[in-house]
C-alpha cells in the first residue's frame, strides 16, 4: 500500500466521521426544536397559572374586605350587647325595688 492509497483511506475514513457527525448534529437540532416546544407550553402553563394567581389574589382581597365588615359589625355588635346588659342591670335594681301597695 503506497502512501496515495493511505492518504485515501484516511480521507475515506474522515468523510464516513463527518458524515456521522452531521447525522448527529441533525439529530441535536431535532431535540433542540423538541425542548423548544416544549418550553413554549411551558411557558403557557406558566402564564396560566399566573393568571390563576390572580383571581386568586383578587378573592383574597375580597375576603379580607370582608374580614374587615365583619369586625366592624363584631365591634358594633359587642357594644350594643354592653349597652343591653347595662340596661338590664339598671332594670333588674329597679324592678327589685319594693313598690308599696296601693
Amino acid at each position: 500500500m503506497n502512501n496515495e492509497d493511505k492518504i485515501l483511506q484516511i480521507l475515506g475514513t474522515m468523510q464516513e466521521d463527518i458524515h456521522s457527525m452531521k447525522d448527529d448534529i441533525q439529530g441535536m437540532k431535532y431535540d433542540i426544536q423538541d425542548l423548544k416546544s416544549d418550553m413554549q407550553g411551558v411557558k403557557f402553563e406558566i402564564q396560566g397559572l399566573k393568571s390563576d394567581m390572580q383571581g386568586v389574589k383578587s378573592e383574597i382581597t375580597k375576603l379580607h374586605g370582608k374580614v374587615d365588615a365583619l369586625a366592624k359589625s363584631q365591634e358594633q355588635t359587642r357594644v350594643t350587647v354592653n349597652a343591653l346588659v347595662e340596661w338590664s342591670d339598671r332594670i333588674t335594681s329597679v324592678y327589685e325595688l319594693p313598690l308599696p301597695k296601693l
